[in-house]
């Protein structure tokens, strides 16, 4: 492939779970017309030094550079010749590599002529707050994928420059972080589990938080590799708990390890990890389906549970499977038990309690996004169906960890 489709292609493997823009500048530090970076947000990295300390490593011939602020802000930078034999810095992000408050970031910007007005400072606060959580392995690997896109070669994650900003040291990382790595690990086991389709949300927040096992190797590639083969082994024993017999979760297993140590660059390797992912939820969830059904109430099922976040009407499914309402909604009832409605309710509460149990997403939050009204609906329908309110089920669950 020509390096403009090599560069989409890596881009559109960034994407699949987060949001990770790519940028290009000339060796005067001038964006050029064809990148996707927002004016606001090319302002501050050049405002906040990270342009200015990327051009400098790529004058100097430095190696790729984790480029930082003080608030968390982080962006990728590698270099190449250009046609006209001026160095082209290639830039990855920003992200963050650490939650962060609105507030926290508002105080490291207000000093900066970007946020001078106080207009420009609430649209660029809006544009920040919109960027993803990434954790700073998964940032760096997609660093290295850049590298070897641009010059073919491989690196060690340890030869990245990092300018700006230092990681928190291994040992107090952990501390902090550990329960929160554990449970959106969980999190994501959880959807196998359950064969729940409606998966993209939980997924993207959970890898946020961890990008999976890290294993270190002298050869990038190696790792990568061993990463997707233990990442494949947790998710066999996650599909087997969810219903799946061994012998087909073994020999799924199997087939993605293989295909692991036959792939030979990072992109095959990110988009297995993927194409493995989906693949294990939709056999759980396959498996798992109710023989009982027919095949319009089951239609109707998957509908609603991949629709958490909305309203879901009689007359959108009485549309969906070409049935008159009146007959689809006593079908449904027939078949399941429940209403419409009141199956709607029973999965959305049970979306409600996998947040509780695996993020720290506030109630109010949870309650927005699974479509409710406000959260005192949210927290009375919670109530009538758990037995004790949001809070005192988040509570009980701290108590017993």
């Amino acid at each position: 492939m020509e390096l403009n489709e090599q560069l989409l292609f890596l881009h559109q493997l960034m994407n699949c779970g987060d949001s990770i823009g790519m940028s290009r500048y000339d060796g005067d530090g001038n964006l050029l017309a064809e990148s996707e970076i927002s004016p606001l947000l090319h302002r501050l990295f050049a405002e906040s030094g990270c342009l200015e300390n990327g051009l400098r490593n790529g004058n100097s011939g430095a190696s790729p550079s984790l480029l930082g602020t003080s608030f968390g802000l982080v962006w990728g930078a590698d270099y190449r010749k250009g046609d006209n034999g001026g160095t082209v810095m290639y830039v990855i992000g920003p992200v963050f590599h650490s939650d962060i408050a609105r507030s926290a970031v508002d105080r490291a910007v207000r000093g900066m002529p970007i946020a001078s007005a106080v207009r420009d400072r609430q649209a660029l606060l809006d544009e920040l707050m919109e960027l993803p959580v990434v954790q700073i392995n998964y940032f760096s690997r997609c660093l290295l994928m850049l590298h070897f896109v641009l010059t073919g070669e491989k690196l060690d994650p340890g030869s990245l420059n990092r300018v700006g900003w230092e990681p928190v040291p291994v040992s107090a990382e952990k501390e902090r972080d550990r329960h929160r790595l554990y449970f959106a690990e969980q999190a994501m086991l959880r959807l196998v589990e359950n064969g729940d389709l409606n998966y993209s949300k939980v997924l993207s927040r959970s890898m946020s938080m961890s990008s999976g096992v890290s294993v270190r190797s002298k050869d990038p590639l190696r790792s990568s590799r061993n990463s997707v083969i233990i990442f494949a082994t947790l998710l066999t024993r996650a599909a087997i708990r969810g219903g799946l017999s061994p012998e087909a979760a073994y020999s799924l297993g199997d087939s993605y390890i293989q295909r692991a140590e036959d792939a030979e660059d990072f992109e095959r390797l990110s988009a297995l990890s993927h194409q493995m992912y989906d693949d294990f939820i939709h056999r759980v969830h396959d498996m798992r389906k109710n023989p009982d059904y027919s095949a319009a109430v089951q239609k109707c099922v998957d509908y609603i549970e991949m629709h958490l976040d909305e309203p879901v009407r009689a007359s959108a499914l009485s549309r969906l499977t070409g049935y008159a309402e009146y007959y689809l909604t006593d079908k449904f009832r027939q078949e399941t038990g429940v209403s419409v409605s009141d199956y709607a309710k029973f999965a959305k509460i049970e979306r409600a309690k996998l947040l509780l149990e695996t993020t720290e997403e506030g109630i109010q939050e949870i309650a927005d996004q699974l479509g409710f009204s406000s959260r005192n609906y949210f927290s009375r329908v919670f109530s009538e169906l758990v037995g004790c309110s949001p809070k005192e089920y988040r509570q009980r669950l701290e108590k017993g960890r």
